[in-house]
């Protein structure tokens, strides 16, 4: 039995995992060195894929801290460990990280200040390759964020960028609800989620920099992997009928220009992994 009450939990981190590496380790712990009270957030780390020798490491990380829950699911896939997290999740807000990534100690309390059952909570962005303390700003997002001024209280449309991935974000389950992601996708899922949860949303709401989400530059990780010109095509295609699909459900509830702007997203995105190497 957990230790922790379902009213106590605030947040569940959500921590998807693929035959980890020793990056890993370094996740598990920034999140220990959170200043939000131990009490108030759970840990569930979801193992896809290959169980051993992985399990046995993961279990010597956490040790007997009851914030972790380790889960493990047989069938490989970020999109399948996300659900099962999201279905094993007990707190009232939920956020996702990377196994690879790192997190400031101000990362979760700065978010909950900010979020609501309507609001999303936007972490600042930043990448790194060995140390955050030597930073850079190489991951997509984070020219942006060096404007963020510029994006506090606009649309969707004109804050699509953070709508296209999952990572620094605090999502209310009242916002998730009963959606999912799309485990038929290997690319392009985040968006397809966080696109499909905005019929939920009200406002984008921006943390400082005091809690931030670092992202790890490494050779090898999901968007640097090469895939064929052939499974590209077949899922860019797949994702422009789903955002299709999904507005037609809902057309009043979801912002037009934001669902029209995913399809040259798609076909982007599309390019920018056919010269992955």
């Amino acid at each position: 039995l957990h230790f922790l009450s379902v009213n106590q939990i605030k947040i569940s981190v959500i921590v998807p995992t693929y035959c980890p590496g020793e990056y890993l380790k370094d996740c598990i712990a920034s999140l220990n060195k959170q200043d939000l009270d131990p009490s108030e957030y759970e840990i569930i780390i979801v193992l896809n894929g290959s169980k051993y020798p992985y399990w046995d490491n993961i279990k010597q990380l956490i040790g007997d801290d009851k914030r972790y829950d380790l889960l493990y699911s047989a069938e490989a896939g970020v999109s399948n460990a996300r659900n099962k997290g999201i279905d094993a999740a007990r707190g009232e807000f939920l956020t996702f990280m990377d196994d690879d990534d790192i997190v400031s100690p101000q990362y979760l309390s700065g978010m909950m200040e900010i979020s609501d059952t309507k609001s999303i909570g936007v972490s600042m962005v930043r990448s790194f390759r060995h140390d955050i303390s030597h930073w850079s700003s190489n991951f997509f997002i984070c020219k942006k964020m060096a404007h963020i001024e510029k994006y506090r209280n606009a649309s969707f449309f004109k804050n699509r960028s953070f709508i296209s991935y999952v990572a620094g974000k605090l999502l209310h389950r009242d916002i998730i609800g009963n959606i999912r992601f799309n485990n038929r996708f290997t690319n392009g899922e985040d968006a397809l989620f966080m696109t499909t949860i905005t019929k939920n949303v009200k406002n984008i709401c921006f943390t400082n920099y005091d809690s931030c989400y670092y992202v790890r530059e490494r050779i090898g990780s999901a968007s640097r992997r090469k895939l064929s010109k052939f499974k590209l095509l077949r899922d860019s295609l797949g994702l422009i009928h789903e955002y299709i699909s999904i507005y037609c459900r809902n057309p009043f509830r979801y912002s037009l220009p934001l669902f029209l702007s995913r399809i040259p997203g798609v076909m982007k995105n599309a390019y920018v992994l056919a010269k992955n190497k």
